[in-house]
């Protein structure tokens, strides 16, 4: 079986952005799940990088984890200007997820043809991992 390659995709939603992010293990879809809330927020593909920035989430699993992480993306970019575009992900123990987000300051302007994204839910959240590889779903309120 070939490699999967990291990828996101946004699913239809009556009133939010739903979106779907993939991997061939959960650091990828991790990944591929902040790509995915910096293309809601730009309206497209990410913009590239020119910064890195480390973080760490903590979180009882997998997917309190991942909302942790995607609730630090947001507060960079409403506290800091800061968007990040993709992320390495480790999760070097279970209550934990740490990593490099690479990113670039915001330009409302320039990067701004999105949509404002207040959060991320718990609304019907998906993280999977299989032999397959890993899938993880996420509501964003807008």
């Amino acid at each position: 079986m070939g490699r999967i390659r990291p990828a996101w995709q946004l699913l239809p939603h009556a009133s939010d952005v739903r979106i779907r992010a993939s991997g061939e293990d959960l650091a990828e879809a991790f990944g591929a799940a902040v790509a995915a809330l910096a293309g809601v927020v730009t309206g497209g593909r990410p913009p590239s990088a020119q910064e890195e920035r480390a973080f760490e989430v903590t979180g009882e699993d997998a997917a309190s984890q991942l909302v942790a992480l995607l609730a630090e993306c947001l507060w960079r970019l409403e506290g800091e200007a800061w968007l990040a575009c993709k992320a390495e992900v480790a999760f070097p123990a279970p209550d934990r997820c740490t990593g490099m987000l690479r990113g670039r300051p915001f330009d409302p302007a320039r990067h701004g043809r999105g949509r404002a994204v207040k959060g991320a839910t718990w609304h019907d959240l998906v993280v999977r991992e299989d032999d397959a590889g890993a899938v993880v779903e996420v509501l964003l309120d807008l």
